[in-house]
């Protein structure tokens, strides 16, 4: 396979080649169903708006981030993960076409920059690492590092061998993690600000009740090797369409981190969340204190399970018991629902007031009747609709298990960087 080499795309340059007969190459043009994601993304302006807005640390690149984006996005559809495989796959005529540019077959060994490659492919991966490295170098050490606090820092496997980078030369450890840090946030923020919100705005999601869930998932690295830290604590926020789904916004930890140390600053700043939105969470997230700050300052309604052991969760069983008004659950025959108001007085930690949902149903490991409360701070729903809206939760899960089989194969994550 040669080579390709891209030029400016100019319709009428060509047109006027064909009919002189000054065709530089012929080829079969081979077509993928992902190139219709990424014509999409082209078509739309979304992925102009993201490369534009991309923490580009290069001046004048010659490999603008509208080639790289769409490159990876590619390789990922393509089941490859490695940064050096990028360049191989975008290799579209009409994804090219679209792009702007055109495709000449040059001689092996050249690609899309001005030194060329050493391999049969547009660019080479040393161009996304070089980028990386760039960003770390130009790192301003004097703003704020966001460092875990002191409680969240955990111990971990590390390196039995040192880095390529500190073999070449002596690595300040501490200043090497607060400039990866500080390129990590540029790039989770880049994606919250810009790739996110731009969706949802052209999704077109209008003004009314948005409905987002809120789930952590994590990404393991391989130990076999004993070279890498155990892995990553991943949180996605799904923002609910009328047939499907964004992750709108998105934060990443050491795997050992807490689920609501992890979300708490996602919650406070995530500009996807508007007032009358509701959020679904699960039994990681119980934390009477952020519900609170949701339903008061951000105007966020939650719905989300308690545990068994909480004072709550006892309160509002012997509740639905005692008034023993029963309704059927709006999807299982088997099961019986009833609605209970103001159950916030028994968790101390809750200052907003919440009603409840309790789900009466036969445990057949237990062999016994058991319960679930779920709680929520709009209480407007009635017990049929809490248990609807919950029930779009798991959702999430198809999110991740995409994201870690399909063809994003995060669960084959290689490197701490």
């Amino acid at each position: 396979m040669d080579s390709m080499k891209l030029w400016a795309r100019d319709g009428e340059a060509v047109r006027q080649a064909i009919e002189l007969g000054e065709i530089a190459h012929i080829e079969t043009a081979s077509e993928e169903l992902t190139d219709e994601f990424l014509l999409f993304a082209i078509e739309s302006g979304l992925l102009k708006t993201w490369a534009n807005a991309f923490p580009d640390p290069r001046r004048e690149p010659e490999i603008g981030m509208e080639v790289i984006l769409p490159a990876h996005l590619a390789a990922r559809f393509g089941g490859l993960y490695s940064m050096r495989k990028a360049g191989y796959v975008l290799r579209s005529a009409r994804v090219l076409g679209a792009l702007g540019y055109s495709v000449e077959v040059i001689d092996p060994e050249h690609g899309l920059s001005v030194r060329g490659t050493s391999d049969d492919k547009l660019f080479s991966g040393d161009v996304v690492r070089k980028l990386l490295v760039q960003m770390e170098q130009q790192a301003d050490l004097s703003q704020p590092v966001l460092l875990p606090p002191p409680e969240l820092r955990v111990a971990v496997k590390v390196r039995k061998r040192a880095s390529r980078r500190a073999v070449k030369q002596a690595v300040d450890e501490a200043d090497a993690e607060a400039r990866a840090l500080q390129v990590a946030a540029q790039l989770v923020g880049w994606y919250n600000q810009h790739v996110g919100v731009s969706m949802l705005k052209y999704a077109r999601l209008g003004r009314g009740r948005r409905i987002h869930i809120l789930d952590t998932t994590h990404i393991e690295v391989p130990l076999e090797a004993g070279t890498y830290a155990r892995g990553y604590k991943l949180a996605t926020l799904r923002t609910l369409l009328d047939s499907a789904g964004l992750l709108s916004q998105v934060a990443l930890s050491a795997i050992q981190v807490h689920d609501v140390a992890l979300c708490r600053p996602l919650l406070e700043q995530a500009p996807v969340l508007r007032a009358g939105d509701l959020l679904l969470e699960d039994r990681g997230f119980i934390d009477g204190a952020m519900l609170s700050h949701l339903k008061r300052q951000r105007r966020v309604d939650v719905i989300m399970p308690l545990k068994t052991n909480m004072l709550a969760t006892q309160e509002a069983i012997q509740l639905a018991d005692m008034a023993d008004r029963w309704e059927s659950h709006p999807s299982r025959a088997e099961q019986r629902i009833a609605l209970v108001r103001g159950v916030e007085h028994m968790w101390a930690e809750c200052e907003v007031p919440l009603n409840a949902c309790v789900i009466r149903f036969w445990n057949q490991k237990k062999k016994r009747t058991d319960h679930i409360v779920l709680v929520t701070t709009d209480l407007s729903l009635s017990a049929p609709w809490i248990v609807r809206h919950y029930e779009e939760r798991p959702e999430i899960e198809q999110d991740y298990e995409q994201l870690k089989s399909g063809g994003w194969q995060l669960k084959k994550l290689s490197s701490t960087r």
